[in-house]
């Protein structure tokens, strides 16, 4: 009993401090570059953030559960490989997301790539393993403090008058510790990915090729409507992003519940008992969202005219729409990511995922040309509600 109320501690801390980390440079990037420099930022977090789904190559959807029902070195073995695995992709997949948003950022364009290069590379934490093995403060130690190092020294760099691209220098600093420390503390097992040799580990890499294409699809309707919305409808950039980055900190707080069930689940040694405590999870998750999306909609304004230094107006509408894709991300973190896992269904969450490409995407295109900043939320709503 104590060991698990430590853990959510860790998991509560950790997700609250890692959701409020990349908040500490947008007030001053708002007062010294204003809504273009703010702009620019979100565009590149919103491209970043797909490019690290593609890196991350699915480990966060069933990682935890396998790392959980097995044996240390067994763990040691499976972080390894996933690695290895994800270092191949970190370089074309971070390219890839600097070109992009070489081609979208209205202004600040070399910043802002480089923002979204260094995002995609965090791609390759390890915190799918940390949540598996139940160790939520070493999360916090290992890749959220470097992060609000990053932040917080970006930060007074820029309001002493350091230009914008010390943000994407200190956020490559931060990366770099991440991953020193992820070697020195969690000692994966290169030994075994060594005698895999190449053509076996990319063997072992393409088994999580379906739940990959899954997470991929899921991000063109949770990390891309910035970008989408920006592609149509760019003067409707910094009140969306504004509603959707308090949105995003919200559903981040949010991630400690399946975190901690994920252990919770996966350390039962028969699948009916994983299936049912799944289940409980899955409510659990549901009725946490609602909760949160009650309270979003009462301190989302206060939060949005802080954190955007009065730049950025929002409506009740605005809010309204964003509630609800909280209560319906909730929904179906519960059902996908620990019902459905728990019972060995990890390719009906792909599944689901391209369901919400298929109604997400065309809908943020076509209502965010037509009614900008809520119809890029009514479009992230419809897609959370056909997964």
């Amino acid at each position: 009993m104590r060991r698990g109320a430590a853990r959510l501690a860790g998991l509560v801390t950790n997700s609250l401090v890692a959701a409020f980390a990349p908040l500490v440079v947008v007030p001053v990037v708002t007062t010294t570059h204003g809504a273009a420099g703010w702009g620019a930022l979100a565009v590149a977090s919103s491209v970043g953030a797909f490019g690290a789904v593609a890196v991350e190559s699915g480990w966060s959807l069933d990682g935890p559960q396998r790392v959980a029902r097995g044996t240390e070195p067994h763990a040691r073995r499976l972080l390894a490989v996933s690695l290895a695995g994800r270092a191949l992709l970190v370089v074309p997949v971070a390219a890839a997301a600097a070109l992009v948003v070489l081609a979208l950022a209205p202004s600040y364009a070399a910043e802002a790539a480089g923002v979204a290069a260094v995002s995609a590379a965090f791609g390759l934490n390890s915190n799918w393993y940390l949540v598996g093995t139940g160790r939520p403060w070493s999360m916090l130690l290992l890749d959220t403090a470097p992060r609000v190092a990053a932040g917080a020294g970006a930060a007074g760099l820029l309001a002493a008058g350091a230009p914008l691209a010390v943000y994407p220098a200190a956020l490559g600093v931060a990366l770099l510790l991440s991953l020193g420390a992820v070697h020195r503390r969690l000692r994966p097992a290169w030994g075994f990915v060594r005698l895999l040799g190449p053509r076996r580990l990319l063997r072992s890499v393409s088994g999580q090729t379906v739940v990959t294409a899954g997470r991929l699809a899921s991000a063109t309707y949770i990390a891309l409507p910035v970008t989408l919305l920006a592609v149509v409808s760019p003067a409707a950039v910094p009140a969306f992003a504004a509603v959707e980055r308090v949105q995003r900190l919200t559903l981040a707080g949010l991630q400690m519940l399946p975190a901690a069930l994920q252990t919770w689940v996966g350390s039962r040694s028969t699948s009916q008992d994983r299936e049912e405590r799944a289940r409980k999870g899955a409510l659990v998750v549901l009725l946490g969202g609602v909760l949160a999306a009650a309270a979003h909609t009462l301190l989302a304004p206060v939060a949005i005219d802080v954190l955007f230094s009065g730049t950025v107006a929002v409506t009740p509408l605005l809010l309204a729409l964003s509630a609800g894709v909280i209560v319906l991300t909730s929904a179906t973190r519960g059902i996908g990511g620990l019902w459905l896992v728990s019972r060995g269904r990890a390719r009906r969450v792909a599944a689901s995922g391209g369901v919400g490409m298929a109604v997400g995407v065309p809908l943020a295109l076509g209502l965010g040309a037509l009614f900008g900043a809520a119809g890029g939320l009514a479009a992230e709503a419809a897609a959370e509600t056909s997964v």
